[in-house]
């Protein structure tokens, strides 16, 4: 069983889950749950929120960035299916408001269940309230939903995540105090979080991500058969350039407003380290503090203990750092 040791929060066995049943960010529920949400039209169309990104025209067909918090019924599952689900856990103790940490899942075909997670329980015994979305592009929820960000990567999936976080704030939840984290396409999640909706996010921790979905094609260091999962669901080149090149996080930095912590490995053939560098170089170089990490020996899971230790020791103490009220 492992504890605090001074200011570094790490994992205990012990931390219970209580879920809450939507009620605001500081009453618990005595037995885990699950908020779900009704949809307001069976369509495979998303609403599309107002504004447009400074200095940057989106391709023609793709919708424009926000320059607003989205609504949580207009963007957050209300769609495609008749029901989505939207977890939320609490820690054990203490009383909200709570930090609010959104944390998104890879894939993106995979989703977030009520099973044993160890970041989320170090951010709930730290005291942190924990959001999991299952965006467009999760599975388990079927067939439509999951093919719902095919060819619209960086779209309304992004959209549904931005959507929690209005829905957070409808409940009470101090919006300065909410920071999202993910990991590979969660990673990616991270990083066009903090640049299509910049104004609302504490911090970020982007766990092996990509940045760039012309790069992710172009990379030696990628799989070929990664490559080709690429082609099949984001979109080819040169035919999809203009539209990937925009939904791109790599080319509106200078839009990121929040603190960012990226984290990355050296031998990850998914989501190579090449790009890091020059990321964190321009998002510091905008003034904003970023700080990166590149675990040597390590592929795309992070799997060695020691660093994989590591690894959540600095997402939890970064994003506390960030939300501290």
């Amino acid at each position: 069983m492992y504890g605090r040791t001074s200011s570094v929060f790490v994992f205990s066995v012990l931390a219970a889950l209580i879920a809450i049943s939507v009620t605001g960010c500081g009453a618990a529920a005595p037995e885990v749950q699950s908020v779900t949400t009704q949809a307001q039209a069976a369509t495979a169309t998303a609403t599309q929120p107002t504004g447009v990104m400074p200095q940057r025209g989106a391709p023609s067909g793709a919708s424009s960035f926000a320059s607003v918090a989205p609504t949580y019924r207009d963007l957050a599952y209300a769609t495609i299916s008749s029901a989505q689900k939207l977890d939320l856990y609490l820690p054990t103790s203490g009383s909200g408001p709570f930090p609010v940490v959104v944390m998104v899942h890879g894939g993106p075909t995979w989703h977030h269940s009520n099973e044993w997670d160890p970041l989320r329980e170090a951010f709930l015994d730290a005291g942190c309230m924990v959001v999991h979305p299952n965006y467009r592009g999760s599975d388990g929820y079927g067939r439509t939903w999951q093919l719902a960000n095919r060819y619209l990567v960086g779209e309304g999936e992004i959209q549904d995540v931005a959507g929690a976080h209005a829905f957070l704030m409808e409940r009470g939840c101090d919006p300065a105090r909410i920071a999202c984290t993910g990991r590979s396409w969660g990673g990616f999640h991270t990083m066009a979080l903090l640049t299509q909706f910049p104004e609302l996010w504490a911090c970020g921790v982007a766990g092996v991500p990509f940045f760039d979905f012309i790069f992710a094609q172009a990379d030696p260091a990628v799989r070929d058969d990664l490559v080709w999962w690429d082609r099949q669901n984001s979109g080819r080149l040169p035919e999809d350039q203009a539209r990937l090149e925009y939904y791109s996080p790599i080319n509106h930095l200078e839009r990121i407003k929040a603190p960012v912590l990226i984290m990355a490995a050296a031998l990850d053939p998914r989501c190579p380290p090449g790009q890091v560098d020059e990321v964190a170089q321009r998002i510091r170089a905008n003034g904003v503090e970023c700080e990166a990490v590149v675990y040597p020996d390590e592929g795309h899971e992070i799997s060695g203990a020691e660093h994989r230790l590591d690894y959540d020791r600095r997402t939890v103490e970064f994003i506390l750092k960030h939300t501290a009220g």
